[in-house]
């Protein structure tokens, strides 16, 4: 199968693309960027996008994919409201929109995060603008997943590419979560997950879908400890 990608970059993006490389069932892996990539692989076709709401000039390169994880986020720590809002609810829509309408059998796996409030009445922005991304893309076919994991446990690499702020205050909930964990085992299931079993859960429901379109954090843990 061929997948795209986008936000391969990023803390769990990275992964994702690491593991998709590896996967022998997944001949091709599109990488939509802003910048060139620096890896090389000979499964792996980069395309720099410099606006991720026009996707008018490379349709024919984006053709024929079966799944697509979009991984692009940015925290809303980093950035003004209207632009989480776009980064977050407009480059999705657009993109998931285009390409279903290049292939409406696409799986299309969304990375969303914990506490996301379909009905908006959170007062958290992220989890107000993440909602809405949910809810509208699911109106798109069902063919769609979104991802609630908690804290995203990363390896030391990936940690270290993250932009100083993301990295500092990353790097004390896990110091947070490595003393409850040590009193609570539950701990680990239910509130945190690591970035290669969030990958290995989004690549596994990108090639043979699933019945819950909205997975928990325990549920993405659960998917990839199946047989």
């Amino acid at each position: 199968m061929k997948i795209i990608i986008s936000g391969a970059t990023g803390l769990a993006g990275s992964e994702v693309l690491k593991e998709a490389l590896a996967d022998v069932s997944i001949e091709q892996v599109t990488v939509l960027s802003r910048s060139p990539l620096g890896e090389s692989h000979p499964k792996l076709k980069k395309i720099v996008l410099s606006n991720f709401l026009d996707y008018s000039h490379i349709l024919e390169e984006i053709q024929n994919h079966d799944a697509c994880l979009w991984c692009l986020g940015v925290s809303q720590i980093e950035v003004t409201k209207e632009k989480y809002i776009e980064i977050t609810f407009d480059y999705t829509m657009a993109a998931a929109n285009v390409f279903f309408s290049l292939n409406p059998n696409l799986r299309f796996c969304f990375l969303s995060g914990q506490g996301t409030d379909q009905s908006e009445n959170s007062t958290r922005l992220y989890a107000k603008i993440k909602g809405r991304t949910e809810r509208e893309l699911l109106k798109l076919s069902k063919n769609v997943f979104c991802f609630r994991p908690s804290l995203i446990i990363p390896t030391k690499d990936g940690l270290l590419k993250l932009k100083p702020l993301r990295r500092f205050v990353l790097s004390i909930f896990i110091v947070i979560y490595a003393l409850i964990s040590f009193f609570a085992k539950s701990f680990k299931e239910n509130f945190s997950i690591t970035t290669k079993d969030l990958a290995l859960s989004m690549i596994k429901i990108a090639k043979n879908g699933n019945e819950m379109s909205v997975l928990e954090n325990t549920d993405i843990i659960q998917n990839v400890s199946q047989e």
